[in-house]
């Protein structure tokens, strides 16, 4: 079992880097579960509200970024179209298989 530094060492220090890593290399779905990963553990553990803003940033009430996170909002929403993309093109290619079958099968 991991201890209480190391779970904030990961949060705080590893998956960032692994964040960033993983948009570097174009890796938007392993991107996407390191920072889902990191909220969810977060939350989990109940982290104080001083650490959730020092992973993923503060908003203010306009929704202007106030402060950055360790995750840094322009990259997880540019993570996101990405993943939304790729899902996109992998269901109209999984569409036209399926239209294709049913022709041939008619």
């Amino acid at each position: 079992m991991l201890t209480e530094k190391e779970i904030r060492d990961k949060l705080f220090e590893e998956y960032p880097v692994m964040f960033r890593q993983s948009m570097s290399a174009k890796n938007w779905f392993r991107a996407r579960n390191v920072v889902d990963t990191a909220r969810k553990v977060a939350l989990f553990l109940q982290l104080p509200e001083k650490d959730l803003d020092e992973l993923f940033g503060i908003r203010g009430d306009r929704g202007e970024i106030i402060q950055q996170g360790r995750f840094k909002e322009e990259d997880i929403i540019r993570c996101d179209d990405e993943v939304r993309k790729h899902q996109y093109k992998e269901n109209q290619e999984m569409m036209r298989i399926i239209r294709e079958k049913y022709k041939k099968d008619a």
